[in-house]
């Protein structure tokens, strides 16, 4: 807020500072003195280089693209906008008071803090004009704290989905993009979440849409003169192609990107020895890096070895006692620490043959993993534990 009040102009910044009531003064001077006078200089200034990154990347306004280049600058500028505010608020009238009577309730342990200062969250954003405030919430699975794993993910933002009086503060709304492998943990026993009762939706890309993504994005570039089709030699079957890219890219537009863009490189390292156009040699060395460069960035190291030593795109809990010589519970709490990450899932069931007992079977989630299985594209692939694993 301080930012984005250093960034507007001197007679509107007056103007806001000069029309607060004495509780707004309030509102406004506790967390100023509170949560950011309190804080290290050298803190302050990471933390507002950090705003100013955020508000580059979502606004265009002029006044931030200056900001971002003019530290010194926005800094007196921010100091400026303090002393305003301090000397509005204690000069005219003591609120020392009120605002040290705040600034207890927004450091309170009662059960109602946390509703509290949301409210005063908005109170605040509306002294300056504002309707409210909302909260982009991304990329929870690619913390330190949940390490891709779905189940730890869930755990991790549970407390605010279950209480649904977090969601239902006026002027305060969430948005959340969370990862589609959440939906099976929220409807379990475990982590319940009324769905229910929160607005949601899936965001997914079709084929289609993804195809015509790819058109679109080549005839850019090339002027409008070249085609998807056009980048593949004549015996290609594009719409195999297609379907394999967009399978192994897991339908995400920037992953598609990303595939075709390891394509295009390999396909120019094999320098003379390639055609003009991209053939089945570079698709295939394209998707084999893409597929092992990428995979170790979605997926803990630990489990994902372990799938691979599993050597089987589709398996039942016998094959993995028998890779890594352990007992069925050993093996049934492998699989469940997999299914949590999303790099498998249940696929029906298989005959077993100690009985008639059916036993689930469980397939390779990921096209990527799957690939790398199938095509041996790693030393680890099929290699049994010997002697044994300490997991048991």
């Amino acid at each position: 807020m301080l930012v984005w009040l250093s960034e507007v102009s001197d007679p509107v910044r007056s103007e806001l500072i000069d029309r607060m009531e004495r509780a707004d003064r309030a509102l406004v001077y506790a967390p100023i003195e509170g949560f950011y006078l309190s804080v290290p200089e050298m803190d302050r200034e990471v933390s507002t280089t950090d705003t100013l990154k955020l508000l580059n990347s979502a606004w265009t306004k002029k006044g931030t693209a200056w900001a971002a280049k003019r530290w010194d600058a926005l800094s007196q500028v921010i100091g400026a906008a303090i002393s305003a505010i301090s000397k509005k608020s204690l000069d005219t009238e003591d609120i020392s008071g009120p605002a040290e009577q705040l600034l207890k309730s927004l450091k309170g342990e009662s059960a109602h803090t946390a509703r509290a200062i949301l409210n005063k969250l908005v109170d605040f954003s509306r002294v300056f004009g504002f309707q409210g405030v909302t909260v982009l919430v991304d990329k929870l699975d690619e913390t330190a704290a949940t390490s891709n794993s779905a189940e730890a993910t869930a755990r991790l933002i549970y407390p605010l989905l279950a209480h649904i009086q977090l969601l239902e503060i006026e002027g305060f709304s969430w948005l959340m993009f969370l990862w589609n492998n959440l939906r099976s943990h929220f409807n379990g026993d475990k982590y319940p979440v009324r769905l229910d009762k929160i607005a949601h939706a899936d965001i997914t890309w079709s084929e289609e849409n993804l195809l015509q993504m790819l058109e679109n994005r080549i005839g850019f570039f090339s002027s409008k003169k070249l085609t998807f089709q056009d980048m593949f030699i004549p015996h290609v079957d594009v719409s195999v192609v297609a379907g394999q890219i967009i399978s192994i890219s897991q339908k995400s537009p920037r992953e598609l990107i990303k595939v075709m863009d390891t394509v295009f490189r390999e396909h120019d390292a094999r320098g003379n020895a390639a055609p003009m156009a991209i053939d089945q040699t570079s698709l295939d060395a394209g998707q084999d890096k893409y597929s092992t460069q990428t995979i170790g960035e979605w997926y803990p190291k630990e489990l994902l070895q372990q799938v691979l030593r599993v050597g089987k795109t589709n398996f039942i809990n016998k094959d993995v006692q028998q890779i890594f010589k352990i007992g069925d519970q050993g093996a049934r709490v492998k699989i469940k620490n997999w299914e949590d990450s999303g790099l498998v899932s249940k696929d029906g069931t298989a005959a077993n043959d100690i009985g008639a007992k059916q036993a689930y079977k469980y397939v390779v989630a990921d096209p990527r993993i799957a690939r790398i299985i199938e095509r041996r594209l790693d030393d680890v692939v099929g290699v049994a534990i010997v002697g044994g694993d300490e997991d048991e």
